[in-house]
């Protein structure tokens, strides 16, 4: 089956080559195949979250002015807003669950080194 760029404004497309029917849609970050008859993206943005942490844009979003949970990015990048919107609080329960796992990797190691 032959794939092309598809010009589309959904951002979805930035991710996919679209079949020659344009029935089926490929992901040129693992070439997996997806379907999207009748123009329907909904699968291939499913995909992008599920597989590759890719979260963008929907239009309802921007109708709305919010853009809280989601999060736009480029082709191929991925920053640390793509899973969580970070406050002071959030960096804060970050860094205590660091110290937590590293504190006990050091005492498993301390443990370790003992016997």
């Amino acid at each position: 089956m032959e794939f092309k760029r598809f010009k589309s404004d959904n951002p979805v497309w930035g991710y996919f080559l679209r079949s020659r029917n344009g029935e089926r849609a490929k992901c040129e970050t693992c070439e997996n195949t997806i379907s999207c008859k009748g123009g329907s993206t909904g699968a291939m943005r499913n995909h992008l979250g599920l597989k590759h942490k890719i979260v963008l844009d929907t239009k309802k979003a921007k109708q709305q002015g919010s853009l809280e949970n989601t999060n736009k990015c480029s082709a191929g990048t991925s920053t640390i807003e793509n899973y969580f919107k970070p406050t002071k609080e959030s960096l804060e329960r970050v860094v205590a669950l660091v110290v937590l796992v590293f504190a006990r990797t050091a005492r498993v190691v301390a443990v370790y080194v003992d016997l």
